[in-house]
């Protein structure tokens, strides 16, 4: 992950301090963003409920998949509160 990785001289590629402390986040937003396109499957199949209240709740988790994607991207360039740590 870029923010966690250092480059040299404390720094990652992006100049920005390192933070490997961000690491974990890492991973859970991209377990949020995996489990996210499980439940729309999972909605989409009908399985669970029927299709047609399925796709009520489908701009739901397709929001929340938008935002997990987003923190991947802000987590893996931006350093956290605590970088050095």
């Amino acid at each position: 992950m870029p923010s966690a990785t250092d480059v040299g001289g404390g720094v990652t590629k992006y100049g920005l301090p390192v933070d490997p402390s961000r690491n974990w986040e890492h991973w859970m937003y991209a377990g949020f963003a995996l489990l996210s396109l499980y439940v729309t499957e999972v909605l989409l199949q009908g399985r669970l409920v029927h299709p047609r209240r399925g796709l009520r709740v489908l701009p739901v988790v397709t929001l929340f998949l938008y935002g997990c994607a987003y923190m991947v991207g802000r987590v893996a360039v931006f350093p956290g509160s605590t970088p050095g740590t």
